[in-house]
C-alpha cells in the first residue's frame, strides 16, 4: 500500500542504549553490514544515554531575573503601593491593589519563564555517521534531545529513508499520530509533546555526495573538506599504517595533516573514546569529529 517496510515493536520492548542499536543490526544498516571494519563499536557515550544531553536554557531556572522581580513586587505591593493610597486618603483600596498586584506578578512572572525559553524549536544531538563515500551513501543514528516551545503546527515530516523512535514514556495520555499523505508522512501528537524536554532516535540511510578528499604526495598528506560542517578533528589512517591528523577545517577549505606516530595510541582519548572500546579504523579511512550533523534529517522543524 505505498508505506514500505514498516517494524512493530510490542509494549515488552525495553527501551535502553543498546535496544535500538540491535534493532539497527536487525535492519541491516550500512553501519553494521561492515562486520568486517567493526563500524558498531561496543557501548559508549555514542549511544546517546539522553541524560548526557544539554539544551543551553532550558531545565534550569533564571533565577536573577526571578529574584529582581521578586524584589520589585515586594517594592511595590508593599510601601508604593501603602505611599500612594495613603496621599489619595482610600486606604481601603488595599483590598482591591494587593490581588490585583498579586495575579499581574503571577502573569509577568509565568510569561517572564515562557520567553525566557523562547517559542522556538531547540535541541541538543548527539550522532554517529558512516560515509561511504565509494557508493555514496550515508547511515546515520542520532539522539536528540528536543524542546517546542510552541506547537510546530505541520508535525514532523521525515524525508525518505528516515526512521523516527520516540523516547518511550510510561503514560496512557500520549497518542502517536502518523497521517501518510501525497507528500509524505507527518508525525503529530505525543512525536513532539510541547514545552517538554524529550528525547528521540533518528535513523537515516541516504544518499550523499559529501566527502572528504585526500591526496598523498612525497609523504605529505592533503586534506579537503567536502562535507557541509567544520571539522574539529579528523584522524586518517594512511594505506601504509601510519597516522596523520588535522584539526578546525572549515567546509571547503584544504589543509596539510601532520604525521602522528602517536595519534594511534591516543586515539582512544580524542575520539574513540565516545564511540566504546575496540572500534577500528581500517587502513584507508577516517574518522573525524564535527561541528554538526551534515547528514541527519531536520524532521521539517
Amino acid at each position: 500500500h505505498g508505506l514500505g517496510r514498516i517494524t512493530l515493536v510490542g509494549a515488552a520492548f525495553e527501551w535502553t542504549g543498546s535496544s535500538w542499536v540491535d534493532a539497527a543490526a536487525r535492519e541491516g544498516s550500512l553501519l553494521v553490514q561492515n562486520r568486517r571494519a567493526r563500524l558498531t563499536p561496543s557501548p559508549g557515550n555514542w549511544q546517546l544515554d539522553s541524560r548526557t544531553l544539554t539544551i543551553p536554557g532550558i531545565g534550569s531556572l533564571p533565577l536573577r531575573g526571578f529574584l529582581v522581580g521578586l524584589l520589585l513586587f515586594a517594592v511595590l505591593i508593599g510601601p508604593v503601593n501603602l505611599l500612594v493610597l495613603k496621599r489619595m486618603q482610600r486606604p481601603a483600596l488595599l483590598l482591591i491593589t494587593i490581588p490585583g498586584l498579586s495575579l499581574a506578578a503571577t502573569a509577568c512572572i509565568l510569561l517572564f519563564g515562557i520567553l525566557d525559553q523562547g517559542l522556538d524549536v531547540k535541541q541538543a544531538e548527539w550522532s554517529l555517521s558512516h560515509l561511504d563515500q565509494v557508493s555514496k551513501r550515508v547511515a546515520d543514528l542520532s539522539t536528540r534531545a528536543v524542546y517546542a516551545g510552541s506547537s510546530p503546527g505541520a508535525g514532523l515530516r521525515p524525508g525518505a529513508g528516515t526512521a523516527i523512535f520516540p523516547e518511550r514514556r510510561m503514560s496512557n495520555e500520549e497518542v502517536y499520530v502518523v497521517e501518510q499523505t501525497g507528500e509524505g508522512r507527518i508525525f503529530r501528537g505525543s512525536f513532539l509533546p510541547v514545552r517538554e524536554v524529550f528525547t528521540q532516535v533518528v535513523m537515516r540511510e541516504a544518499a550523499s555526495r559529501q566527502r572528504v578528499e585526500v591526496s598523498m604526495d612525497n609523504g605529505s598528506v592533503e586534506v579537503q573538506n567536502g562535507l557541509s560542517s567544520t571539522i574539529s578533528m579528523l584522524a586518517y589512517h594512511a594505506d601504509n599504517g601510519d597516522w596523520y591528523s588535522i584539526r578546525d577545517l572549515d567546509p571547503g577549505d584544504n589543509a596539510a595533516a601532520k604525521l602522528d606516530s602517536k595519534l594511534a595510541q591516543s586515539l582512544d582519548a580524542a575520539l574513540i573514546g565516545d564511540f566504546g572500546g575496540g572500534f577500528h579504523v581500517p587502513p584507508g579511512s577516517y574518522l573525524a569529529r564535527l561541528e554538526r550533523n551534515p547528514f541527519g534529517d531536520d524532521l521539517g522543524i
